[in-house]
């Protein structure tokens, strides 16, 4: 046997033994999956608590933000219940560096959105970033490869270089309302802000709860001309 063959059977059976000890399961309930690039099983796939809200004028997610900041439109793609499957797919994507999980979701969701007529006018796609410091430690900003993804399926620019974050902000669990905004208070700032003028924009985060943080994000917004805010999540909290 050659070097190369060799080299061919050990990590053939190293993945054999790594699917022995650690067989692959699905992300959303934690089950057996056939294979290790199933990300989730069929059963989940089928019952994902899914909002269509892309198809819904003033849709719970809008009606969430009416006297509080102007948007036009805003979307979720997964409504998020405590110890439920939208739970344990954000776990996988935030703290077990899953960003393929990510890609499957942000391509899965951008070939809905890009059905629908209302996201034709979008001109630039941005990830809600987090603190340099909190990617330092984590590796990654776990909202990016599904705001990449849904960028290339609708067929917009992707601006990861926009949006800022200033301010490392502890924990929102637990905070009101007001208390997490007056937290995230100037916690973001905009490079450039200029490039926005009269700009369709769509900031994508991970998961709405109160809707702070897009406030905290749109806020240096107020004062530039002619640019339009639309928002997405990946979940939507009750």
């Amino acid at each position: 046997m050659n070097k190369k063959s060799f080299l061919r059977t050990l990590f053939t059976t190293l993945k054999d033994l790594q699917s022995l000890f650690f067989p692959p399961i699905c992300l959303a309930c934690k089950g057996p999956v056939a294979g290790e690039d199933t990300l989730m099983c069929a059963t989940c796939q089928a019952n994902l608590p899914f909002t269509a809200h892309h198809l819904q004028k003033d849709n719970l997610m809008e009606q969430r933000f009416w006297g509080r900041i102007n948007i036009e439109r805003a979307t979720a793609f997964l409504q998020f219940q405590k110890g439920g499957s939208v739970q344990n797919l954000l776990h996988f994507l935030k703290y077990e560096h899953r960003e393929d999980l990510g890609i499957y979701l942000g391509n899965w969701y951008g070939r809905e959105l890009n059905e629908s007529d209302i996201y034709k006018n979008i001109d630039y796609v941005i990830p809600v970033p987090i603190h340099k410091q909190r990617l330092k430690k984590r590796g990654y900003n776990q909202i990016e490869e599904f705001s990449r993804c849904i960028a290339f399926q609708i067929g917009k620019e992707y601006r990861g270089d926009l949006l800022h974050r200033v301010k490392n902000s502890s924990t929102q669990i637990n905070r009101s309302k007001e208390e997490r905004f007056s937290h995230l208070e100037r916690a973001f700032s905009w490079k450039t802000p200029g490039v926005l003028e009269g700009k369709h924009i769509l900031i994508i985060d991970d998961i709405m709860t109160t809707g702070a943080t897009f406030e905290a994000c749109c806020y240096p917004l107020k004062n530039i001309n002619g640019v339009k805010i639309s928002i997405c999540t990946l979940a939507i909290a009750e």
